[in-house]
């Protein structure tokens, strides 16, 4: 229910539309096919209803005043997903906070679920974003700050092909949160990751090493 809430008022937060009322009727989201004002095949609204009532008409009006009710809580970072998050407290002192790209939940419900026996295995602990860039940093022998400030060179655009590449698909975390810690847009982390691969999948002695240096 959160989930659906939270993506249906995805254009309310990107200022397309102004409150409930226009989303109700918003052409490009699937809010407007559970209100009843436009179809589109695949969208799953008796099931989204069903959480809200018995009742189409009763269950659509709860469903509308729980969208609107969430308007007020703007983005909220435990419904998007992504690795290991650091969040800063109010003192400004860094808190690591576990969290993963297939859960939806808070940092402590993620540890939680990660202590629940047949969980555990499918929930390996993942590498944070900082630390795998760190790593592959020191095996190329370059500064972290040298990838962020996109110094040109063999070393510095092997190492943050190999990051993106380990990062995004072998680790499994949000490409746009590799693209921000190495200060590159979201596609060139696409691009560097599929050149990351073909790197270390056509030279084994150097993926077997690098494999190495990330295992946790």
């Amino acid at each position: 229910m959160e989930l659906v809430r939270y993506i249906h008022l995805n254009p309310v937060r990107a200022g397309l539309t102004e409150g409930v009322n226009e989303l109700d009727r918003y052409e490009w989201s699937g809010h407007s096919v559970i209100m009843g004002n436009r179809e589109l095949p695949g969208q799953r609204t008796d099931e989204v209803l069903s959480y809200f009532g018995k009742r189409r008409k009763a269950a659509r009006r709860r469903y509308r005043d729980f969208v609107a009710e969430g308007i007020s809580r703007g983005k909220r970072d435990e419904l998007v997903g992504g690795g290991l998050k650091r969040s800063l407290k109010l003192t400004g002192d860094g808190e690591m906070q576990e969290y993963d790209e297939r859960i939806l939940g808070s940092g402590d419900f993620v540890a939680e679920l990660k202590k629940v026996e047949g969980l555990r295995d499918r929930l390996p602990v993942v590498m944070p974003i900082r630390e795998v860039i760190e790593r592959v940093a020191g095996f190329f022998e370059i500064e972290v700050g040298d990838l962020r400030k996109r110094v040109k060179g063999r070393r510095a655009v092997e190492a943050r092909n190999v990051i993106s590449y380990f990062a995004v698909r072998e680790m499994g975390h949000n490409g746009a949160e590799v693209a921000k810690m190495l200060n590159v847009t979201r596609s060139a982390v696409s691009i560097a990751a599929g050149r990351g691969e073909q790197l270390v999948r056509n030279n084994r002695p150097l993926l077997a090493r690098i494999e190495n240096i990330l295992t946790i």
